[in-house]
């Protein structure tokens, strides 16, 4: 579905929009029931609907396919051929407009049914039939019989059997014609209704039968005819004729084709029943009653609504800026631009500028100037052969999209007076710049202290561009390159009216970041200057982490044998002194480079940093390896440690608190400075002799 079409969906969501698709139903369905005073009622509503429904089905047909020439047929006759309609049922429709003006029509509204007008017009007809007068009544239903009462006598009373008696006297001024009871109001008398040309019925039925069964023909109306001749009483409905009606059924058969409940007939106390019990009636046929009719007025006001909201004119006007291709990024153009393509890199824009603003009138239907609202707006302008410098630029060669979407062909767009543009551009030069680290200021961003950045270092995927612009600013490029110097190249930094600028955007640098893409500085951009390089020029920023010396720490050094199986004799070797191992400990992004080595924080977390080292670090002299040499009496073992521990950034966080991961904890061994130690062969502890002479003395 179109997103005018969900559009015009939604808006009937709308109160108001609701409101206004009710109303026009609500119009429509009086209509159709307006149509029914005349004689060809159904022919009429036939053609009505015929001319609504198929009109604006092909007519959206024609414009979802693209069939303008149908569409234009349509559109521009269709009000030629409702203009036909209206003239071919002139007199039906001045006879609706003259029923508008009835009081009776509204009082109907919230009149209802009343059986006992069944009961009088049974009665009345029952005793004609008796004395044999003749009789013709028809009951009105849903066809109106207005046709028959313009040249008929009016009456406008309540159904009574004794006027209806008197009316059909013979001799009387009103006998030879008919009378039109509708709900329970004598209409008329003395009315002539169509004869019927039906070759079926019976040869000796009179002028009268012929009239009951032709108007029944025509209409939905239930007649009843009394034959002068016979006295039998006859009930005609939908063409066909029921002759011979029993007296005592006639009734019950009136009742039964008119939809009437006998049980439910009201008494003297519901006929005075009041307003509310009215009112209930006429909200239950508003409801109920007709429901085909209803819905088909419902379909109609949709359909008609469509069309309409989809052919409201709206008017917007917007002021859109000029862009020129080769100086933008690649993807769409901006919101209201248009993007400018002069077909070569040899030439460059020089009118308008960048921030010239040219307004522009928008016409269309509703919906797709709510699409233009809502959507960007842009355009694309390419130069082609013919367009000579200084041209103006004419509005119908811009391919114009919404959204991202071709424009609505029916949405039309022009300059305002005095806004139409001319296109100027000067030829385009080229100049090489060598890249050098002054061409990228850098801003550090949430920069950790405990990090370093080294600006002079940062190299580049490129190591020379070229600029391509118009002749005046790369002369002026060329000039600073020549004035320039050693101490402060010149060729880093474009003059402007206010400050230097670098070549490139500003980078806000991150310590995570190490590579970054590179754009040409919106100022150098705002003076038509371009970057020919094919490939994306990056950046490559050196980062390290800052390095503190936190001075050396001696630990005592353990003799172990850390051989399988341990003799069971004392260990053959010791230490030739009391011998202790000296390190010196340094750290990578660990202390802040911002404060001092003697500050208070420095000064404790370098405590933090020694004490940590001590409490961790393991230092022994294995002998396990050692030669068994019972001649020697000296000889030599290496230093052995075990650092970090395997979960030394936990252990050491709980310390200092966070570590970055660039951090580390580095041990160097200072002394002994070859990293081995003299041992000694060890003396054999002297074992003292047992004496076993028996002392006992001698007896005395």
């Amino acid at each position: 579905m179109d997103d005018w079409a969900v559009d015009y969906f939604e808006r009937l969501s709308d109160p108001f929009g609701a409101l206004q698709a009710v109303l026009l139903a609500a119009g429509i369905y009086f209509f159709l029931s307006f149509l029914k005073t005349s004689r060809g009622s159904g022919l009429v509503r036939g053609l009505v609907v015929a001319v609504a429904v198929i009109g604006l089905s092909l007519r959206w047909a024609a414009r979802e396919f693209g069939m303008s020439e149908l569409e234009h047929i349509l559109t521009m006759n269709y009000g030629s051929v409702v203009l036909i309609l209206v003239v071919l049922f002139q007199p039906e429709l001045r006879r609706g407009v003259a029923r508008l003006g009835e009081q009776n029509r509204l009082a109907k509204l919230v009149r209802g049914e009343r059986p006992e007008a069944v009961t009088e017009v049974a009665a009345a007809v029952i005793a004609l039939a008796k004395r044999r007068h003749g009789a013709l009544i028809a009951f009105q239903r849903n066809t109106s019989l207005d046709a028959w009462t313009q040249n008929a006598i009016r009456i406008q009373s309540l159904v009574d059997r004794r006027l209806l008696q008197g009316i059909f006297q013979p001799g009387g001024a009103l006998h030879d014609g008919a009378v039109i009871i509708d709900h329970d109001r004598l209409v008329a008398a003395s009315c002539i209704f169509p004869l019927t040309e039906s070759t079926e019925l019976h040869a000796s039925a009179g002028t009268r039968h012929r009239a009951a069964l032709g108007l029944s023909e025509e209409t939905d109306a239930l007649t009843v005819a009394v034959s002068e001749e016979t006295g039998e009483i006859s009930v005609c409905e939908s063409g066909t004729m029921q002759r011979d009606v029993d007296h005592e059924r006639l009734a019950a058969l009136l009742r039964d084709r008119l939809g009437i409940d006998a049980a439910s007939q009201p008494s003297e106390q519901r006929r005075s029943a009041g307003l509310m019990a009215r009112s209930m009636t006429f909200f239950q046929a508003v409801l109920f009653e007709n429901l085909g009719r209803k819905a088909a007025s419902l379909l109609l006001a949709g359909a008609w609504l469509y069309q309409a909201h989809e052919n409201i004119t709206r008017e917007l006007s917007p002021s859109l800026w000029l862009s020129e291709a080769a100086a933008q990024a690649e993807g769409p153009p901006a919101p209201n631009s248009i993007r400018l393509d002069l077909g070569s890199e040899d030439f460059h824009l020089r009118s308008p500028d960048q921030d010239m603003h040219f307004d522009v009138h928008i016409s269309g239907p509703e919906e797709a100037i709510r699409l233009v609202e809502s959507k960007a707006l842009t355009g694309e302008w390419s130069k082609d052969d013919e367009f000579e410098n200084g041209d103006p630029l004419e509005i119908a060669d811009v391919r114009f999209s919404c959204g991202g979407d071709p424009l609505d062909e029916r949405v039309r767009i022009t300059w305002k007076k005095g806004h139409q543009p001319h296109i100027t551009w000067d030829p385009t030069i080229a100049f090489s710049i060598t890249l050098a680290p002054e061409h990228v200021p850098v801003q550090l961003t949430n920069w950790d202290p405990r990090l370093e950045f080294h600006a002079d270092e940062t190299t580049f995927s490129l190591s020379k561009v070229e600029l391509r612009g118009p002749r005046a600013q790369i002369a002026r490029l060329e000039r600073a390159q020549r004035e320039g110097s050693d101490e402060e190249p010149l060729d880093t930094r474009v003059e402007s009216d206010s400050d230097h600028v670098a070549l490139f955007q500003l980078v806000a640098l991150e310590a995570s970041t190490t590579k970054q893409r590179l754009a040409l500085s919106q100022h150098l951009q705002d003076l038509g200057l371009v970057i020919s390089a094919e490939t994306p020029i990056e950046a490559e920023f050196a980062i390290s982490a800052t390095t503190w010396d936190m001075g050396t720490i001696e630990v005592e050094l353990p003799l172990v044998d850390l051989s399988p199986t341990i003799a069971s004799h004392a260990m053959p070797w010791e230490l030739s002194s009391t011998l202790k191992a000296e390190f010196s400990i340094q750290t990578r992004a660990i202390m802040s480079s911002t404060e001092g080595p003697d500050s208070a924080s420095s000064q404790e977390q370098r405590a933090a940093v020694r004490r940590f080292v001590r409490e961790h670090l393991i230092v022994f002299v294995d002998t396990s390896s050692l030669a068994a040499d019972e001649t020697a009496a000296t000889t030599t073992a290496r230093v052995q440690w075990f650092w970090p521990p395997r979960e030394w950034r936990t252990l050491l966080e709980a310390e200092i608190g966070e570590v970055l991961p660039k951090a580390s904890v580095q041990l160097l061994l200072k002394e002994p400075m070859d990293g081995n130690v003299l041992l000694l062969k060890s003396t054999p502890p002297t074992e003292v002799p047992t004496d076993s002479t028996d002392r006992s003395g001698a007896p005395n």
